[in-house]
């Protein structure tokens, strides 16, 4: 492939995201290893995953639902709510991809306020996105010019709440209409 050439979108959620986690691991578990361009999930999905996969998959899913409630805690009762209900289906506004965020233009339908998140700086780096970041902390990294946010991968661990709220008001930052 040229570098010229757009890599093709991969991933699952609302094709007309406003928040787009770019993250280096695929889902192991027949049927979604790798998808082409993007796909809701039904209802159920999650469960499903996280039922085949365990404790990985479930801790990626409830950070990314966490962080979503965080930026819009009147939408829902709770964050798991936010994650049974509205995570990556259609009309939520979500994606989690698993390839590199297009740098150059704004395409695959999406808004010009679309955010992405790559989760994990050594993944971000092995991307080589030919862009420059400013460094706001050691775990957190943002191109303003091109709305990406280089984050601690999406672990209890690695994006404790405290940072959740950090990363929510980055977020914000970018896209104030972000919910």
């Amino acid at each position: 492939m040229s570098k010229n050439t757009a890599p093709e979108a991969a991933g699952y959620g609302d094709v007309r995201y406003t928040l787009a986690v770019h993250i280096g691991n695929r889902i192991p578990v027949s049927g979604y290893e790798v998808p082409i361009g993007i796909r809701p999930f039904t209802s159920g999905e999650i469960d499903t995953i996280v039922a085949q996969t365990g404790n990985h998959w479930r801790k990626v899913f409830n950070v990314y639902a966490k962080l979503m409630f965080s930026l819009n805690p009147l939408a829902y009762r709770c964050w798991q709510d936010w994650r049974d209900h509205r995570l990556l289906q259609s009309a939520s506004g979500t994606a989690l991809m698993f390839s590199a965020p297009t740098i150059k233009t704004f395409n695959c339908a999406e808004s010009n306020q679309a955010v992405r998140l790559i989760t994990g700086r050594t993944w971000a780096e092995s991307l080589g996105l030919g862009i420059s970041f400013e460094q706001l902390t050691p775990e957190f990294w943002v191109n303003d010019d091109h709305r990406v946010i280089v984050c601690p991968y999406f672990d209890y661990r690695q994006l404790s709440d405290i940072k959740i709220m950090y990363l929510v008001k980055l977020l914000k930052r970018f896209n104030p209409l972000l919910q």
